[in-house]
């Protein structure tokens, strides 16, 4: 443990009440991005235990996963289940948008 760590990629974050997703989404879609094949916009819907994975191609943003949303699979843990097991992550590597 230790050492020095070099963030990899830039993240945003929000949370979002209310919202008008579709404009929302259409507004990321639009913005000038430096490296658009590289944005990933993972959103999770209130009372979802999993996220939607979209990603920007051809000027427009595609959700990629789930292909098919399984509702049932998909609900979030009751608030008083502590038996959660979250999976360790992988180093990434560094991609280059050149």
């Amino acid at each position: 443990m230790g050492g020095w760590k070099y963030p990899e990629c830039d993240v945003w974050a929000g949370a979002f009440n209310h919202a008008d997703l579709k404009a929302v989404l259409d507004h990321i879609a639009q913005m000038p991005w430096r490296c658009p094949n590289a944005l990933r916009v993972f959103m999770m819907d209130q009372e979802k235990a999993s996220f939607r994975v979209s990603m920007l191609r051809d000027d427009e943003l595609r959700q990629y996963a789930p292909v098919v949303p399984n509702e049932e699979a998909n609900q979030a843990p009751a608030s008083n289940d502590t038996d959660h097991h979250f999976p360790r992550l992988r180093s990434a590597r560094r991609i280059s948008c050149s």
